[in-house]
């Protein structure tokens, strides 16, 4: 059984992390000395590590055992309160809205680790296991893709700033957009022809109809415009001396 520098005795388990049979992780914690004398414990059981710390470090600042710690090493808590204290007013609006909401959304998890103990492992485990702030759901790969950007940055300031040697997000792993992919079907010439027919013989048989679809299909046909950019063409976009159509102006 360990000992503290004391010389008192660890109960077994005490602060380490246990893997459970169903993949769960546990920790079992002192939270204090009972009527009888004796330490009480409890055990907190979470779905990953960094969720498992961020229960630990909770229930500690709530029994009124927050962590101590000397200027260094630091926690990531307060390396990220200072890190984002340092941007405001010194990036772009929307940049700032992106680094506070991964702050909120994301960062909590590391919050009771010190900045210096954490590895790519650890990130990835977290950016497995972190949920959506609306719903329980995963987010989506883009969301991860900004969590990971805004990290990086954070550890770059952690580098700058000397805390840690290297940032851990070079081995983390990567995300990748899904390019959806759109099957283009260029009609033939005969089957333009034939548009255009059916489109001529629609505005004959509707000649009460107040749009006229024959002109639209035939320049779009001729120039390639898309039916926004038509639709808000004016007179004075056309230039009759070199058959010209300036696009100036869309409906979105």
């Amino acid at each position: 059984m360990a000992k503290t520098k004391g010389g008192h005795r660890r109960p077994k388990g005490e602060g380490s992390i246990q893997v459970m049979p169903n993949g769960n992780y546990k920790m079992t914690i002192s939270i204090g000395v009972g009527l009888d004398g004796k330490q009480k414990r409890k055990s907190i059981t979470a779905s990953s590590k960094p969720i498992l710390m961020s229960k630990v470090a909770k229930l500690r600042v709530s029994l009124g055992q927050d962590i101590q710690h000397s200027s260094t090493p630091k926690l990531f808590k307060d390396v990220a309160k200072q890190w984002l204290e340092s941007k405001e007013g010194m990036v772009s609006t929307n940049s700032y809205i992106s680094y506070t909401t991964t702050y909120k959304s994301f960062f909590y998890l590391f919050d009771s680790y010190r900045i210096d103990k954490i590895t790519s492992d650890i990130i990835d485990e977290a950016l497995m296991s972190v949920k959506g702030t609306k719903s329980n759901r995963r987010p989506s790969v883009g969301t991860l893709i900004g969590y990971k950007r805004v990290l990086g940055v954070f550890f770059n300031y952690a580098v700058d700033k000397q805390y840690i040697a290297t940032s851990p997000m070079k081995r983390t792993m990567t995300f990748s957009k899904r390019k959806q992919k759109v099957d283009l079907v260029i009609p033939t010439k005969e089957e333009l022809k034939g548009i255009l027919q059916d489109a001529k013989k629609f505005d004959k048989e509707t000649k009460d109809y107040t749009l006229q679809i024959y002109p639209l299909f035939l320049l779009a046909t001729a120039t390639g415009m898309r039916l926004g950019e038509m639709l808000n063409l004016r007179h004075s976009d056309i230039d009759m001396n070199t058959n010209t159509i300036f696009i100036k102006h869309k409906l979105l």
